[in-house]
């Protein structure tokens, strides 16, 4: 059986990048994910590819920025998979780009209820955005991977497995972690 056969897997920010890979990993491990993005082209492209595979998936057009448009999306995911159960994950992972400001989550008020609540903490990885960043600073993209101790940018897809680790039983214990998967750059 697949790890999470018989799930459903939210995705926000599901039409690229790590968003996107992560939503392929799911599928893949057997879940039926909800794709929400604010481009529906990339999202529906997504959806595309995990069909193509043989996965189950659905998209429903986001912005996260929007509280409305958050509540559909978990509308959607409902009525979409009211044969799969209930939400079981939810990746958080939509960006924009722009100022850099603090989240705070109180993790000890979700983990009496059985949520667990982690964060992953990505450096440098090979995305559009990082190209964009990379244009912005007037540096060639190849140029960023000296942040990082292993010597190279990281890949969406291992963000993507530290994120279905995370969310599966294998991780049952851990809670309110914040993990670093940025190639040794806060190791420094």
């Amino acid at each position: 059986m697949k790890e999470f056969e018989g799930k459903v897997a939210l995705v926000t920010g599901g039409g690229s990048g790590i968003g996107r890979a992560t939503a392929v990993a799911f599928a893949r491990e057997g879940a039926h994910v909800v794709i929400g993005n604010r481009n529906v082209e990339r999202g529906e492209e997504t959806v595309s590819m995990i069909r193509e595979t043989g996965g189950n998936a659905s998209f429903q057009r986001t912005d996260v920025m929007v509280a409305a448009d958050v509540e559909a999306l978990i509308e959607h995911a409902m009525k979409t998979c009211k044969t799969c159960g209930l939400l079981d994950v939810a990746f958080n992972n939509a960006g924009i780009e722009g100022e850099v400001k603090p989240t705070v989550i109180d993790d000890t008020e979700f983990a009496a209820q059985g949520i667990r609540i982690n964060a992953v903490n990505p450096a440098v990885i090979d995305t559009e955005m990082v190209d964009r960043l990379a244009d912005g600073m007037n540096v060639k993209k190849d140029d960023l991977s000296t942040f990082h101790p292993i010597g190279r940018l990281g890949r969406i897809e291992e963000v993507a497995e530290a994120v279905l680790w995370l969310c599966s039983e294998r991780a049952s214990f851990v809670t309110g972690h914040s993990m670093m998967v940025d190639g040794g750059f806060t190791a420094r």
